[in-house]
């Protein structure tokens, strides 16, 4: 006889969820949802992107704390969403396509939780949405919030 074990994994018992982040509605309305399903021993990885610096111009220090203040202001926005849960924040330089899922990759994320952004139909097709890009890409479940 076979015998076939699977190991399911229910929301409440997720360690590593990441949550895409830009200041949008769609990004706040996916904050609330990952805190919904945030067990306790959750921690909450908010990721935003940044522009990459380019470090040989005079103004990158003043550049980067510059960008520095902008992504707390911008965590700032999901302080009161977050306050019972275990959070890191952080603010990855790069498109933000590629910039999640290499962040989702390095961090070993169980889940990864965005919001639907409406683009319109040229930008979609030019550029792509991030939340389809991470629905291709990413190698762990997605969570998209409307």
């Amino acid at each position: 006889t076979t015998t076939t074990t699977t190991t399911t994994t229910t929301m409440s018992s997720l360690t590593r969820l990441i949550v895409a982040v830009d200041g949008s509605e769609a990004a706040a309305r996916a904050v609330e949802m990952a805190v919904k399903v945030a067990g306790p021993d959750t921690t909450l990885h908010l990721v935003t992107a940044v522009p990459p610096l380019q470090y040989d111009l005079p103004s990158a220090n003043e550049k980067k704390a510059e960008q520095d203040a902008e992504a707390e202001e911008l965590f700032a926005k999901y302080a009161d969403a977050t306050k019972n849960c275990k959070v890191i924040k952080a603010a990855v330089p790069g498109d933000p396509r590629e910039a999640i899922v290499e962040y989702a990759e390095k961090h070993n994320a169980e889940l990864v939780v965005c919001g639907a952004r409406g683009l319109g139909k040229l930008k979609t097709l030019v550029v792509g949405s991030v939340s389809n890009h991470l629905s291709q890409t990413l190698k762990c479940p997605i969570l998209i919030v409307k």
